[in-house]
């Protein structure tokens, strides 16, 4: 009983959260919540979501969250109502998302919701959406955790609620933490012209010299970014914060590009000895100690940009 009592105030804390920062105005809000999404779903569901965004080729407008084994996708919102989640689905249809996922899930980061008795059907034909049980808020999630009863997981999902709501909501700001100020500074390093290698990619790049460099470490490589997902909050703060666009990406791809390959030929074509040089190489250059939780981040920021690299290519 006290784990639940527990749960309950800390989704307590972040229904208010939420509900001030929009009443602030604070346009960001969606991204925060995104990835703390991504983090609790997955505890509470035994799912393993991730990015849409990075992880799709076509368009992610409709979702937000994926997982592809559990063929489940998720929207997260704050704007309640029917006409939110008619969109939603349409767009789902466009984008033949219905292939791949055979569930849309509403997630709203708020204690009560009312559910929906509009017609969804003709949306998304082939897609069974029932309101009642897709469109989800907190006491939903702790509904849910009260009926599995299962006290490791709830644990999980206490701590992972207190440190968030440590974090971010409790200051007044529910993606400033320690890692957000780290991860602008590498931003801004890697990004100043003075830093950032000149650009020598080639014509055309040699695919089968690439997979072989990544095929033996292609699980690890893969595992930094989704380890790491707890950073997706301060990731998107920082480059909101440095105003991340294309020509600060490309310079950021410059760099890892730059160093991986030299790193690669050192270590013999070792991804996992590369990658993890080229953490230290960042934190040296950049000339900031390392601590664990500045690594983590740093380790989920470089994954992230790995696909803008002609030495390792993208997971699929």
């Amino acid at each position: 009983m006290r784990q639940l009592d527990q749960l309950g105030e800390h989704f307590a804390d972040l229904d208010r959260l939420v509900k001030i920062k929009q009443a602030l105005g604070h346009t960001t809000i969606l991204k925060e919540l995104e990835g703390f999404f991504c983090g609790l779903l997955s505890l509470v569901y035994d799912w393993s979501l991730v990015d849409a965004n990075i992880h799709l080729s076509t368009n992610a407008e409709a979702i937000d969250l994926i997982d592809p084994s559990s063929r489940v996708s998720v929207q997260v919102t704050v704007t309640t109502g029917a006409k939110k989640i008619h969109d939603t689905l349409k767009a789902f249809q466009k984008a033949k998302l219905n292939e791949t996922y055979d569930r849309v899930v509403m997630i709203y980061p708020f204690l009560g919701v009312n559910a929906s008795t509009a017609p969804f059907a003709s949306d998304c034909p082939s897609l069974d959406f029932d309101a009642k049980r897709d469109c989800l808020c907190l006491d939903n999630l702790l509904q849910a955790l009260q009926e599995k009863a299962n006290s490791d997981k709830n644990e999980k999902v206490i701590l992972y609620l207190a440190e968030t709501l440590k974090k971010h909501g409790r200051t007044g700001a529910f993606t400033k933490d320690a890692n957000v100020s780290c991860i602008i500074d590498v931003i801004n390093h890697l990004t100043d012209d003075t830093s950032t290698p000149p650009s020598n990619e080639p014509v055309s790049v040699d695919q089968e010299k690439k997979f072989a460099r990544f095929v033996e470490y292609a699980s690890w490589l893969k595992r930094q970014y989704t380890d790491n997902l707890e950073c997706y909050a301060s990731v998107a703060a920082a480059e909101s914060a440095v105003g991340m666009d294309h020509i600060r990406g490309k310079r950021v791809a410059s760099w890892i590009r730059f160093q991986s390959s030299n790193l690669l030929d050192t270590y013999n074509n070792d991804a996992k000895k590369a990658f993890n040089a080229l953490v230290n190489a960042l934190f040296q250059t950049v000339g900031k100690p390392v601590n664990e939780l500045d690594e983590i981040a740093v380790r989920y920021f470089l994954a992230t940009h790995l696909s803008r690299c002609n030495v390792f290519p993208n997971p699929t």
